[in-house]
Parts: C-alpha cells; sequence; structure tokens
C-alpha cells in the first residue's frame, strides 16, 4: 500500500478517492483552514495534520511518524488553494509562491 502526504488538504477530496482505491494510506496532511482541519479530524482522527505549510518540515513528519521512505514509498496529493479567505490566510506574498511551497514539502518529506 502507498503512503499519501496531502497538502492544502481541504476536506480530503484527494484522500478519500486514493484510500477508495484500496492502494492508498493518507498518512499525513496540512490544511491553514481551522473549520477543514475538524472536517479532517472527524473522517481521518488517525491522521496528524499540520496547519501551516510553510513551516511543514520533515522533523515533524518523522516525530508524527507520518511518513517513510523505501520500500513505503509515499506519494504526495495537493489541491491548490482556490477560495479566497484561504489565499489571504497564507499571505498575499506567499500565494505566488505555492508551487515552491509544494516543491519545498516534498524536498523534506524525501531527505
Amino acid at each position: 500500500m502507498l503512503t499519501v502526504l496531502e497538502l492544502f488538504s481541504g476536506i480530503g477530496g484527494f484522500s478519500l478517492g486514493l484510500e477508495r482505491t484500496g492502494g492508498f494510506k493518507t498518512v499525513a496532511g496540512c490544511e491553514i483552514d481551522p473549520f477543514c482541519r475538524q472536517v479532517l479530524a472527524k473522517h481521518w482522527p488517525e491522521v496528524p495534520i499540520h496547519d501551516d505549510i510553510r513551516t511543514l518540515n520533515a522533523d515533524w513528519l518523522a516525530e508524527m511518524g507520518a511518513w517513510q521512505s523505501e520500500p513505503d514509498v509515499g506519494r504526495v496529493a495537493y489541491g491548490i488553494p482556490a477560495r479566497v479567505d484561504r489565499l489571504k490566510a497564507l499571505g498575499n506574498a506567499v500565494v505566488p509562491q505555492i508551487p515552491e511551497l509544494i516543491g519545498l514539502a516534498i524536498m523534506e518529506a524525501n531527505p
């Protein structure tokens, strides 16, 4: 079974779809919106959810026991934030850097 780190999780659409295939298990997520984190906690109570992609790092993933390299090669699923309030929560200067943040999170997950 492949593991999934879900970035910009929202309410867990990628996790739900991937897990329903039977070949994936979500092991961690990252979501800034408090309401969405409540929804995630209800449906995936065992999955740790980090609250800010800007501070997500390998240490947190290791501490949560959420990510392993080989042989359990993980996958990263992410949605781009679309709601205005989620973009505001990230800060206007950060929004154009979202692809960079995703890349940094991937590199952190695979040190």
